[in-house]
Formats: C-alpha cells, sequence, structure tokens
C-alpha cells in the first residue's frame, strides 16, 4: 500500500514538471493596478504578463462600489500594440456595497524585438455630493448676553458630508454664531479631492433654512424655494471658482439653528496604465 501511495505521489510530481516543461502550465491573473478612493475600489489583473505576437491577453477589472454609482464603464483608451473588438464595457448601476466584474480579451501584434507595452484605460462614473451645514441666528437679546458672559462658543455648530471625490466648502463673511439683522456673505466652492478628473459637475441645488433671507447667489437661479446651479462648473487646479451668496440674518427664536444643504452630480474618471511584455515570434 505505502509503494503504491509512493507511485502516485512520484506520478503527480512527473506530470506537474512535464506541463510546465512543456510550457502548458502557466501563472494565473497577475496583479497590475490595485487603487481605492471615496467613491470606489477597483484592481486591474492580467494574464498572462507575457505574450508572444498573436497570442490572447486577458484583462480583468473587478470593481466594489463604495457608494451608490451610476453610469459605471470601463475603457481602453489606447490598446497600444493589441487589437480588441470591445474598447468599452458598461457596468450600469453599483449600488454601494456591490461588486462587478469585467474582462477584455486583446490579441498581440507581431513585434520585431520584445517590447514593454503600456496599456492606458479608464474608469469613468456617475456619482453625487452631499453637504449639510448648520446656520446658528441669535437674537440681539441672546448674543448680547452671551457675548458678555462669554459663552457664544458653547453653541454646538456642526456639518455632515457624505464621503466622495468632490466636496462642497462652505464658508461665512463672519463667524458663528451669527447676529440677527446682519447683512452677511456665503462663500460656496468645490472641490476634487480624489486622483481623477471631474468631468462634470451639475444638477447641484442649495437649500437655505429659514433663519437667511437670501438675497442672491451668484452662478445659482432661486427655484420652488432652493437655489439651482445655472451652469455645470468647471475645475481649475482642482477647485471651482467661489459662488458668493448674500444674505441677511433672522432669528425665530433665541437661537435658531437652521441647515444649508448642498446636493449634486458629478462624472468622474480614472486613467491609468498596465505594462505587459510582448515576446519576439
Amino acid at each position: 500500500m505505502e509503494k503504491i501511495k509512493f507511485f502516485i505521489i512520484l506520478l503527480v510530481f512527473f506530470l506537474s514538471g512535464c506541463t510546465e516543461f512543456l510550457g502548458v502550465y502557466r501563472a494565473q491573473f497577475v496583479t497590475q493596478q490595485e487603487f481605492s478612493t471615496n467613491d470606489i475600489y477597483y484592481k486591474v489583473d492580467i494574464y498572462p504578463s507575457e505574450v508572444y505576437p498573436g497570442e490572447e491577453l486577458k484583462i480583468r477589472f473587478r470593481i466594489i462600489a463604495k457608494k451608490d454609482l451610476e453610469n459605471v464603464k470601463i475603457k481602453i483608451i489606447d490598446p497600444c500594440l493589441f487589437n480588441t473588438a470591445y474598447l468599452e464595457k458598461s457596468l450600469g448601476s453599483l449600488r454601494k456595497g456591490m461588486k462587478k466584474t469585467a474582462t477584455f480579451r486583446l490579441k498581440a501584434e507581431e513585434v520585431y524585438m520584445p517590447t514593454n507595452c503600456r496599456i492606458k484605460f479608464g474608469i469613468e462614473y456617475d456619482s453625487s455630493i452631499k453637504f449639510i451645514q448648520d446656520v446658528v441666528v441669535l437674537s440681539s437679546t441672546e448674543y448680547r448676553q452671551r457675548e458678555e458672559s462669554g459663552t457664544l462658543s458653547e453653541i454646538e455648530i456642526s456639518s455632515v458630508r457624505e464621503p466622495s471625490s468632490v466636496e462642497a466648502e462652505l464658508t461665512f463673511s463672519e463667524a458663528q454664531p451669527l447676529k440677527e439683522n446682519r447683512k452677511i456673505q456665503i462663500f460656496i466652492q468645490y472641490k476634487n479631492i480624489g486622483d481623477g478628473i471631474v468631468k462634470e459637475l451639475s444638477n447641484v441645488k442649495i437649500t437655505f433654512p429659514s433663519n437667511l433671507e437670501i438675497e442672491s447667489c451668484s452662478g445659482y437661479k432661486k427655484v420652488n424655494g432652493y437655489w439651482k446651479l445655472s451652469e455645470s462648473l468647471k475645475f481649475y487646479n482642482g477647485e471651482t471658482q467661489k459662488a458668493v451668496c448674500k444674505a441677511t440674518t433672522k432669528a425665530n427664536t433665541p437661537v435658531d439653528i437652521g441647515k444649508i444643504l448642498i446636493e449634486g452630480k458629478y462624472k468622474y474618471e480614472f486613467e491609468d496604465y498596465i505594462t505587459v511584455k510582448i515576446l519576439r515570434g
């Protein structure tokens, strides 16, 4: 019985050695890129890492949505010295936590010497921003009493933002808490905090609380109780130009706490490379 086991082990070892020697065996998928942002995680694997002219290269993209994403697309922007029938694959909409895989098959062209080929790809999707900022307005009496007692800073003022590659930033011309019946300015700006490109920022709307009487907002128009962005914003050096909103503060109660809500949509794209070696045929 022991001799039979020995011969079985020897046979398996011999066969595995033969397949490697004959070139039948090849390594499995090799990870070329792995990246994570506030919006998405992706991993790019290739098989094999080296190909001969006429051989097929497989590029596998594995995507995990870290928030709700729409119109997710993967593109081969520059196939280098490879031919492929499909340069784009659509993954549709992905809910937060969803995983999807897409595989491209490319055929290597003829080369006259071993060549390292850089294949450029892009991952594109639509996502959203959401930002909430507290606005605290005090009545004149409340403000004076707190100012005299040194308790103005004891009022908790918070902001909440949904993690994303594009963030809204909001500042006031005066420090909070604000005093009623004051003319103030509110500055609104958007920043690209990711490593990709903001292709478009649109459908942005701002809802102001009742303790702010808004007179105007540059680049926005008032529609059904909120202020809507008039046209898509452009990013320069990773940020947009600041919008200025002019407002008058109002206190409906001694300590009037309201919230500014900013919501919007953006189109985002990553571009990167993978490197594959084409051997001489």
